[in-house]
C-alpha cells in the first residue's frame, strides 16, 4: 500500500516549517510501521476520550512524538486506491491536549453525530 500525509492549515499554523520538517520525517517513519506492522503502529497512539460515532469507528487518534509535542492524526484506509492516508491535523503541547482533541473531534464529527461526546469522559 502506497503512504499519503496530508497536513491541514492549522497543523501548519501550530508551528515553524523547520519543526513541521521534523515532525513530517517522524510521521513517515510511524506511516511506515502502520504499512508494515499495525499492530506495532496502534502501540504508539490513543485516544484520550470516547467519542460515540455509532456503529462507525473514530479514525482521530493522538501520536506522541516526545515529551511534550503530541500530533494529532486521522488514519484512513483507502482499498480502492490501495493507499493509507495520514492527516496531521494539529500539533499539541502539553497541557491542552484534551482540549483540542475535543475541538477537532467537533469539527469532524459533529453535523453528522450531534451527541458525539455525551459517552466520553
Amino acid at each position: 500500500m502506497d503512504l499519503a500525509i496530508n497536513t491541514t492549515k492549522s497543523f501548519q499554523q501550530d508551528t515553524t516549517l523547520p519543526e513541521q520538517h521534523r515532525i513530517l520525517a517522524k510521521i513517515e517513519q510511524y506511516g511506515r510501521l502502520f504499512v508494515e506492522d499495525k499492530a506495532a503502529f496502534y502501540q504508539h497512539v490513543y485516544q484520550p476520550c470516547l467519542i460515540y460515532l455509532g456503529e462507525w469507528e473514530s479514525s482521530l487518534y493522538v501520536l506522541r512524538l516526545d515529551h511534550q509535542v503530541k500530533v494529532l492524526i486521522t488514519i484512513d484506509e483507502d482499498p480502492l486506491f490501495e493507499q493509507i492516508i495520514l492527516t496531521l491535523m494539529r500539533i499539541v503541547r502539553t497541557g491542552n491536549l484534551e482540549k483540542v482533541y475535543r475541538a477537532v473531534a467537533e469539527s469532524l464529527y459533529q453535523p453528522n453525530f450531534p451527541q458525539l461526546l455525551a459517552n466520553s469522559g
